[in-house]
């Protein structure tokens, strides 16, 4: 009789341990699963981190060729300046020279300004010539009044100057 007490005990603690083993194997199932998911969201991570990396470096690259090209046009545009300020110096220069030389029937003050005038008009010149390149913005305006684009509209009034004071106090009988 003993001995089916004790083979009951042992049965019981064989039921138990079974018992405890199904949920302990459940509870691995489920840790299995968290680690699958862990794995995954750990890749997901990495494949950005490295989408991030090419960004970086593809915005370098570009950032790059950019100031390479913005380095390029500051130097055209240096260029260009000296251009334009030897082309407006020679000109006053010479302007100048010919005036002093040219003293015949004028008198200095008069043979200066003409020929100031006509360097002047010269150099306008050039400079609508050398911007010819460029549209004019009224041409823009009449592309796009032409087009119809409704971004873009003339202002309604015209413009006009306001008298001025010695008019005014001279309407006013001030004067």
């Amino acid at each position: 009789m003993i001995s089916y007490l004790i083979d009951g005990v042992l049965l019981l603690a064989l039921l138990l341990t079974s018992l405890r083993v199904g949920a302990m194997y459940r509870e691995l199932k489920r840790l299995r699963g968290y680690q699958a998911e862990y794995l995954e969201v750990i890749g997901d991570t990495s494949r950005a981190a490295d989408h991030i990396g090419d960004a970086v470096r593809h915005l370098s690259k570009e950032g790059r060729a950019i100031l390479e090209r913005l380095e390029t046009r500051m130097e055209q545009a240096r260029e260009l300046t000296l251009q334009l300020q030897a082309v407006t110096r020679a000109p006053a220069e010479s302007a100048i020279n010919a005036a002093l030389e040219d003293i015949g029937t004028y008198s200095r003050r008069s043979a200066a300004a003409e020929s100031a005038e006509a360097e002047v008009a010269r150099f306008k010149n050039e400079i609508l010539k050398f911007g010819s390149e460029n549209r004019r913005s009224q041409d823009r305006r009449d592309d796009a009044m032409e087009e119809g684009s409704p971004s873009f509209q003339l202002p309604g009034r015209k413009f006009r100057m306001a008298p001025s004071v010695k008019t005014l106090r001279t309407a006013s009988g001030n004067g």
